[in-house]
């Protein structure tokens, strides 16, 4: 049994015993890797192709922080045309994967605001009015990487090269 196969059987199962995914979902899978001709496809498969800039937003509580990181660091090394690799930008705060935790600055119990709080809508349609309508809106002027520095509770900005990692913070004595 292949993965779409394995995929496929896993959301019959969920929908029937548990309650999530449903016959839709499977069917919309089943589809899509069918259209594929069944081969799985992700960005790392891709990446080459990828022509565009792109915001990678992400949190310190995030299931899929690693994900984020691996893809802003190969569009940044990788992407296929000079305006994806220099277009790259990457924001990483107190957060969860879910946009209430970007408005309260929380994670469980744990708050981190005013400090940790962001209005993800509000940075999404300002990169998109820089990236896409060239609005001078400052956005040029600012570092491309925005990191929420825990512990310090403060917002730092970074230059950084595909070639080189995400700076680590500070100890805190």
């Amino acid at each position: 049994m292949g993965i779409f196969e394995r995929k496929a059987a896993l959301l019959e199962v969920e929908h029937k015993d548990i309650g999530w995914g449903s016959p839709l979902q499977r069917a919309q899978f089943v589809a899509a890797a069918e259209r594929l001709g069944g081969r799985p496809r992700g960005l790392e498969n891709d990446i080459g192709q990828v022509a565009v800039p792109a915001y990678h937003v992400g949190g310190w509580y995030d299931i899929f922080l690693n994900g984020t990181l691996r893809n802003y660091m190969g569009l940044k090394g990788y992407g296929g045309t000079e305006t994806a690799r220099k277009g790259q930008r990457l924001m990483i705060g107190p957060w969860y994967h879910d946009s209430v935790s970007f408005r309260e600055g929380k994670a469980g119990e744990v708050s981190f605001a005013p400090e940790g709080c962001r209005n993800e809508e509000d940075e999404m349609l300002r990169w998109f009015d820089y990236t896409l309508k060239g609005d001078a809106n400052g956005m040029d002027q600012e570092k491309p990487v925005k990191i929420f520095v825990m512990g310090e509770n403060v917002w730092r900005e970074h230059e950084i090269q595909a070639s080189t990692c995400i700076p680590a913070a500070e100890p805190i004595p």
